[in-house]
């Protein structure tokens, strides 16, 4: 996600009490797991996130006008 680099991940796995073996296993997971595509916001999404306050109806309408929602069916 852009926060540590993958020493500082392995390194954050070690902290909280993994062993080296497993906290390499968590650092490779954890990097894959981050290559994944970004889902596609539905309108129901955005939508939802307006009404429970989550984002402002100036990012709501830049959402609409500038990137390309999935269909919600």
């Amino acid at each position: 996600l852009g926060v540590l680099d993958v020493s500082g991940v392995r390194k954050a796995y070690t902290d909280i009490g993994y062993n080296p073996y497993n906290a390499d296993l968590m650092t490779k997971f954890t990097i894959e797991y981050v290559k994944e595509k970004p889902k596609k916001l539905s309108t129901t999404d955005a939508l939802s996130a307006y009404k429970n306050h989550l984002i402002e109806v100036s990012e709501l309408r830049n959402m609409f006008s500038h990137y390309v929602l999935k269909d919600d069916t």
